[in-house]
């Protein structure tokens, strides 16, 4: 079942001249993402000074108290609203009140971003199964120590996660094994899935004394299995004309833009272009991380809760890096560390937070059932193999 949100939004009106007259948020957001890119540990203390800041910077105590009296025991969405792209890349999610904590994890809230106030009206939703698409990119010319992702693990959570709906058929998820830009945009086309999973590599590339305008990449498969980046530009054309509701970018680096140009980046590009939930990575993300982001997100959707509501539960679940399984080694062990301070990098972009994916009132049909197994000549197969 899911929980009962206040029909009415904080939202949250950071000045245009915050970052020149707190130049402190600028320098600590600055830290913060260093540490990430260089995979040191950023602790519990570290997000709180910064939210800490943030919080002071606003000064809107009183504005908070009125807004959760008004939503009372309600779920109180918390939106970040600005057209200034400095003000809207500060690391906003490690939003920190000096009773209630952080609101971008604490399940009172659902915290989420937008660029612009949202558009007048909405497009009825689809009724029927929740279609879900997870796409994964995975060129065999990647290092296999430090850019290998652990597929397997993402496709089995999130297929955790889903079964039971997909079983009373009220969800549909499809997982292709070709990485290739086109093998996306046909499954985009034929499929058209309402939820998509692009998992894989994402760059951000700004040179400032540079001709080329800021801009994000996804690294897909080529026609050989080699790396393939393309621009975030062309990935967007892919969804013109789709029925997708959501999209989650869990790539390192999907969430950056530079800030003196909004639409540069995976997540704000995609955005921009209509797109109306937009989930992306403010910094590069751990496979555990991303993991325990994949299931908790996709199950709370299925219980048919709000896409900010969903990515705030998600949050709260990367923040138990070790619950779902064991650990190998103490490698593993230091990653699962690395991992606590991973939870406020996952941000929703979206103009309406409040807009369903589908509309959920209709009669499921479960899915026929698979055969046990296929035959080849005399030889037995399952009709899926995960190795």
């Amino acid at each position: 079942m899911a929980m009962t949100v206040a029909e009415h939004a904080w939202v949250i009106r950071p000045p245009a001249d915050l970052i020149r007259d707190q130049p402190a948020l600028k320098r600590m957001a600055t830290d913060l993402a260093l540490r990430y890119a260089h995979r040191e540990l950023v602790t519990e203390d570290m997000l709180r000074a910064m939210g800490e800041t943030l919080w002071h910077a606003l000064d809107m105590a009183d504005d908070l108290e009125r807004a959760r009296a008004a939503a009372g025991i309600e779920v109180l969405p918390v939106v970040i609203e600005s057209s200034q792209p400095a003000v809207l890349k500060l690391p906003w999610e490690t939003l920190h009140h000096p009773e209630l904590g952080f609101l971008g994890r604490d399940p009172a809230f659902a915290l989420s971003r937008r660029p612009a106030p949202p558009p007048d009206g909405a497009p009825v939703p689809e009724r029927g199964s929740l279609r879900v698409l997870l796409f994964t990119s995975l060129p065999e010319d990647l290092d296999p120590e430090r850019s290998r992702l652990d597929v397997e693990s993402e496709q089995a959570a999130v297929q955790e996660a889903l079964a039971p709906w997909v079983a009373e058929g009220r969800v549909d998820l499809r997982m292709p094994n070709d990485g290739r830009l086109a093998t996306l945009a046909a499954e985009i086309r034929s499929f058209q899935p309402h939820l998509v999973f692009l998992s894989g590599h994402g760059r951000f590339l700004h040179e400032p004394l540079a001709d080329e305008p800021a801009h994000g990449v996804f690294v897909f498969e080529g026609p050989h299995g080699e790396s393939d980046p393309v621009p975030d530009t062309e990935i967007a054309a892919a969804f013109v004309g789709s029925k997708v509701q959501c999209l989650v970018l869990s790539a390192c680096e999907s969430g950056k833009a530079a800030s003196d140009a909004l639409n540069s980046g995976l997540a704000r590009q995609l955005s921009l272009r209509g797109l109306p939930h937009v989930v992306g990575m403010r910094e590069s993300v751990l496979d555990r991380a991303g993991i325990q982001l994949a299931r908790a997100f996709c199950d709370a959707l299925a219980r048919q809760e709000r896409v900010d509501v969903a990515l705030q539960v998600a949050r709260g679940a990367i923040t138990r890096p070790l619950e779902g399984g064991a650990w190998r080694d103490a490698r593993d062990a230091a990653l699962a560390e690395l991992s606590l301070g991973q939870w406020c990098l996952p941000m929703l972009l979206s103009a309406a937070p409040g807009r369903p994916l589908i509309d959920w009132a209709f009669r499921p049909e479960p899915p026929s059932r698979r055969l046990a197994n296929q035959s080849l000549d005399t030889v037995t197969l399952p009709p899926r193999f995960l190795g």
